[in-house]
């Protein structure tokens, strides 16, 4: 299982990666004995790694920790098999790098006191250590995480501190794939799916700004896709004060700015309709497969404010396949001119239930 496929992948032998027939056991088996069968290969994990050591999955031999820079893949000195090496950050073991995001490194991770269970910690990368706008930005993400608490379609941070000399955020984990790679891996979702997903969101969005804040990080990859509760919405670092309406620079990063709504790129007022575009656009993409629109085009839009007559005929070939009824709140939702949009998210809400009662 590719770590850029999932959140979470465990391990079978101490230090090693969990095998096929295990993985598959684990995923599809909710009884007891599934329990315990994982979590004596997670107890053996946490084992070697307090004792110091790294069992090879192939030749089985053991290998110091100390022998190798953490955080890094390096080979077996016996057989030469590639491992990712882990590092201890408190009472966390980070064993399996996931992805890098806008305020620092998301590693799956072991805890001492819960060996059956995987964790998310994230921590700066070493050359932002230091640097004073990456700690805020790490520090204020926590914030927004412990304030959050726990949600049934949020991932519920678990510990915000510094160990070892470096800051961390953990999160519980989830078995699931990001859609980017759900959609990579075997195409666009169906109807029903996506209705249930867009639902889940909603839920999730609907927490999030009766918490006080406004979800501002749409893309694929931060929704996680797991079987069989459903959609996870992921990636709090650039949620803002909804008593803050308007920011001047609304993204750490501009790689997924095609799913920016136009007002942000633009530096104006935002709103829970600037939340109702992003959340358009990711049901657009799980829908059809691919984005709305390339960069070049998100920023013409912005500029225009308007939509013209060309623009409206893109809009229909870019529909093309997509059911009247969806093609229609997914227009809705993403119109360049906010007022046009939807303005609450309990609308949405109601037409994507009344359109689900038609499908069933």
């Amino acid at each position: 299982m590719n770590s850029e496929e999932s959140i979470v992948t465990t391990a079978a032998r101490p230090g090693g990666a969990l095998s096929r027939t295990v993985y598959d056991f684990f995923n599809n088996s909710r009884d007891e004995l599934g329990t315990s069968v994982v979590s004596n290969y997670f107890t053996r994990n946490l084992q070697a790694f307090s004792e110091g050591t790294l069992v090879c999955e192939e030749c089985e031999k053991d290998s110091h920790l100390e022998s190798y820079p953490p955080l890094q893949m390096a080979h077996c000195r016996h057989c030469d098999c590639a491992h990712f090496i882990p590092k201890q950050l408190g009472q966390f073991w980070l064993f399996q790098r996931l992805w890098d995001d806008t305020t620092g490194t998301l590693y799956n991770s072991y805890h001492v006191d819960f060996p059956y269970q995987i964790f998310a910690v994230k921590i700066l990368a070493p050359h932002e250590k230091a640097d004073p706008v990456r700690i805020k930005s790490l520090e204020d993400e926590g914030k927004v995480v412990c304030r959050l608490g726990d949600h049934p379609c949020l991932l519920p941070g678990v510990e915000f501190g510094e160990a070892n000399g470096e800051r961390y955020l953990a999160m519980e984990s989830i078995l699931g794939e990001r859609l980017a790679q759900r959609v990579k891996r075997s195409g666009p979702l169906a109807e029903k799916d996506v209705l249930l997903m867009t639902l889940r969101l909603i839920s999730a969005l609907c927490h999030i700004n009766y918490c006080g804040y406004l979800y501002r990080h749409f893309n694929p990859d931060n929704v996680i896709l797991s079987y069989p509760n459903g959609a996870y919405l992921f990636g709090y670092d650039n949620c803002a004060s909804l008593q803050v309406r308007k920011h001047a620079q609304p993204l750490a990063t501009d790689t997924f700015i095609e799913y920016l709504p136009p007002e942000s790129i633009r530096g104006e007022e935002e709103g829970i309709f600037s939340q109702i575009y992003g959340l358009g656009m990711i049901v657009y993409f799980a829908i059809s497969g691919h984005s709305y629109c390339f960069e070049s085009e998100a920023r013409s839009l912005a500029q225009a404010k308007k939509e013209n007559k060309l623009k409206l005929d893109m809009k229909k070939i870019k529909m093309k396949g997509i059911s009247r009824g969806l093609e229609k709140i997914i227009s809705r939702m993403i119109d360049v001119v906010p007022e046009k949009r939807y303005q609450l998210l309990s609308e949405i809400e109601f037409d994507i239930v009344t359109l689900f009662h038609r499908l069933l």
